[in-house]
């Protein structure tokens, strides 16, 4: 008969094991785009994500000097997860609430940036 305290560290590596197994199977994977993605839209078989930055002064004036971020639109192949194309916005950061129109018959995309 085995005595518990051989037992227990032989369960906890087998379920150490199983999670990392498990986990490493999932078929999900990470990949890195900018700060705060505000949107994700399935096209085809690519996945644009846009990202507003970090507009560090709440000014919407993008200031690399003082550690501010960029908005960013990023567009993914997500067969490969790979980076088709990265344009960051360097005029301004994007609205908040954000909203895109896709227009299928042009392939482009209509930003609507508020009354401005």
């Amino acid at each position: 008969m085995f005595s518990s305290t051989l037992l227990r560290p032989f369960i906890g590596a087998v379920s150490i094991l199983f999670m990392a197994l498990a986990t490493y199977s999932s078929g999900q994977s990470i990949v890195k785009v900018g700060m705060q993605p505000l949107a994700i839209i399935q096209v085809g078989s690519n996945a644009h994500v846009f990202c507003n930055g970090f507009d560090k002064n709440f000014n919407s004036i993008y200031e690399p000097d003082s550690g501010e971020i960029a908005a960013s639109w990023w567009v993914i192949d997500t067969q490969t997860r790979s980076v088709l194309m990265h344009r960051e916005f360097t005029d301004r950061y994007l609205p908040f609430p954000f909203r895109i129109d896709h227009d299928k018959s042009k392939e482009a995309f209509l930003f609507l940036m508020g009354t401005d």
